[in-house]
């Protein structure tokens, strides 16, 4: 809107008129992407589901065919599950109407819960501690967020690394407070893009890119900042991708 009067209230006006316009346009523009991007992301597995199932059914098959076909449909339900939590996380933490469960959490025996969990489903993935790993370190926070937010770490080191790459995630002592690790040896992002890896919905070059909403990283630093923290990105001693989630050692606030 413009206005070709000089009267002062009426240029305020119409400035927090045009302000409010510019923020219902850039909300448009990113349901539209969130729209587009969730919708591919759910389609993804829905299909690769309902093509296994229909070959499946063709002709019979032995029961270890059969194993190894419901495995496989498990891993895709286990992907969509995955995407419906973090939807709901993110939105409730960008709403601000998350309540946070902080309790006394070792944040070492954490790690290693979500590594056994990822291994056990992926045993391609090569996991491994960071080479100087933390001592045991209790830290107040809410560990089902943060379980979830290290989740979508590894599922992105996952969905970007060839089979087999090394992957490293575990504790380091730093200077800021604790922080949760997540690195890779695969191809990594290019240095100007590594400052928006956690807006939302980006998407990386295509060498890192194999599906994914761009969902994950703006999850983590969301749940990071709930807790009084931060996230960030750099390249990784391995040769790929580094992530670190740092929290205070005493809760925020």
């Amino acid at each position: 809107i413009t206005v070709h009067a000089d009267v002062l209230e009426l240029q305020d006006l119409i400035a927090m008129l045009n302000g409010m316009l510019q923020r219902l346009d850039a909300a448009l523009i990113q349901q539209r992407r969130i729209i587009s991007d969730v919708g591919h992301d759910l389609r993804t597995p829905i299909t690769a589901m309902r093509g296994e199932l229909e070959v499946a059914l063709r002709t019979p098959r032995s029961p270890v065919e059969y194993q190894a076909l419901l495995r496989s449909v498990l891993e895709e339900v286990d992907r969509l599950a995955g995407l419906g939590d973090a939807l709901v996380a993110l939105a409730r933490l960008e709403a601000g109407e998350a309540i946070l469960d902080r309790r006394d959490t070792d944040l070492v025996a954490l790690v290693q819960h979500e590594a056994r969990r990822f291994a056990a489903r992926h045993p391609a993935l090569a996991l491994a501690p960071p080479e100087t790993p933390a001592p045991a370190t209790s830290v107040t926070v809410d560990a089902r967020l943060l379980g979830l937010a290290l989740g979508q770490l590894l599922e992105n080191a996952l969905r970007h690394v060839p089979p087999g790459t090394p992957v490293r995630t575990g504790v380091r002592d730093e200077d800021a407070g604790v922080a949760l690790v997540v690195e890779d040896a695969g191809p990594g992002v290019p240095a100007e893009q590594l400052p928006r890896l956690f807006e939302p919905f980006f998407r990386q070059d295509l060498a890192r890119t194999r599906g994914g909403a761009g969902l994950g990283l703006t999850l983590v630093r969301s749940v990071a900042q709930a807790h009084g923290g931060a996230v960030l990105a750099d390249r990784s001693p391995l040769g790929g991708l580094r992530v670190r989630v740092v929290l205070p050692r005493a809760p925020a606030g």
